[in-house]
């Protein structure tokens, strides 16, 4: 097995524009350091990425937490660097590794609860994601993952990896607790 450290640091500023809307802006600054085992077997690059985050967001669900009826959405648009700080062999040896690359990203999720019977109710999500590095090639840390209870359930948390990706859920949901 190996293991990396990965550290990051995010500033959030929101400003509600209307009833249910906000605007944001997020800074973010995410560094990745392997040992030395996790950079030349599985190639994964010291790294340095910072962010620029603008987006805005709409809510106007009854709860916050379990919403039972609304409309939550969000899109998102990112631009940032990221830095490939080494080792050298690895560096040397993965051509589609740059130095120092462009990030753009553009998200949009979008939500919608309705009760339809006490305590029961159906939500359908929809969420999109691109991503483009200057070179073309996003790396794994740079690409979408997704899996798992939270985005793709039935599957591993983080089995499928993409630089681009459109997930459709619905769900009935039994709420158990007030």
């Amino acid at each position: 097995d190996t293991l990396f450290l990965e550290q990051g640091l995010m500033l959030e500023i929101e400003y509600p524009i209307g009833n249910s809307w906000d605007i944001y802006g997020r800074y973010e600054n995410r560094t990745v350091d392997p040992d030395s085992l996790a950079a030349i077997v599985n190639g994964i690059p010291k790294s340095a990425r910072q962010t620029y985050v603008t987006g805005l967001r709409y809510e106007n669900i009854d709860i916050p937490v379990n919403p039972r009826n609304g409309i939550r959405s969000d899109i998102r648009f990112a631009i940032g660097t990221k830095r490939n700080e080494g080792p050298e062999a690895l560096l040397r040896q993965d051509t589609t590794l740059e130095r120092s690359t462009s990030i753009q990203k553009i998200e949009l999720e979008v939500s919608v609860f309705s009760e339809l019977f006490r305590n029961q109710v159906l939500a359908l999500q929809a969420e999109l994601g691109y991503v483009q590095l200057g070179s073309g090639i996003a790396d794994d840390g740079d690409r979408y993952w997704f899996g798992g209870a939270t985005s793709l359930r039935g599957y591993r948390e983080r089995q499928f990896r993409s630089d681009k990706y459109a997930i459709l859920k619905n769900e009935y949901r039994f709420i158990t607790c007030l």
